[in-house]
């Protein structure tokens, strides 16, 4: 099976294109290709195992070679892909500011926008973006990232932990602490 071709197409604000060698898209944490997005997958195993595979999150940062981060910069990023939730796009407005990428943003698999959390959906994925400097856009682009779940599914240890299911001898808002009667039992997280 072949890997699908990424295409970049940016367009400044301008709108002029880029030189084709220009590089824009998120750098993944461990990857070495640009748009490359691999979302690790996870099962629990120990006392309190799951049949069911967990995706977990990974690290991005935005990039641009042709507008580097600079001072008063920001970044806000667009999942426009078909599938998405119409009524709003997932997006993720980061700091550009200093070093040579953005702040980082955690990526997921979802189909609605999520507060702290950028998702994205399997296979091909379509982004608009636009680079600003204090209150003017300096560069406004679209990119491709190709998005896979791992090929591995990490075990990851779930064990039983300690709580106290007690109770109060007398009927009070607040408990007093001579009259909580301790019980101690180990339950797999979820059943509390």
């Amino acid at each position: 099976m072949s890997t699908p071709l990424l295409v970049m197409q940016t367009l400044p604000s301008w709108g002029q294109s880029l030189p084709t060698n220009s590089e824009v898209g998120f750098e993944i944490e461990g990857q070495s290709q640009l748009n490359q997005i691999v979302i690790p997958l996870f099962r629990y195993v120990g006392e309190c195992p799951s049949s069911a595979v967990y995706a977990t999150k990974v690290t991005a940062w935005f990039t641009s070679s042709t507008e580097p981060p600079s001072k008063g910069r920001r970044v806000i990023i667009r999942n426009i892909s078909r599938g998405m939730s119409p009524d709003k796009f997932p997006f993720t407005d980061r700091d550009y500011s200093k070093g040579r990428a953005s702040e980082s943003t955690d990526i997921i698999f979802g189909t609605k926008h999520s507060n702290n959390i950028f998702v994205v959906r399997e296979n091909t994925n379509e982004f608009e973006y636009e680079i600003r400097q204090d209150n003017s856009v300096v560069e406004r682009g679209q990119f491709s990232a190709f998005v896979s779940s791992s090929s591995t599914i990490q075990e990851v240890p779930r064990n039983r932990r300690e709580v106290d299911k007690g109770y109060c001898r007398v009927t009070a808002l607040f408990c007093p602490k001579d009259q909580w009667v301790s019980k101690k039992v180990r339950v797999c997280p979820g059943e509390e």
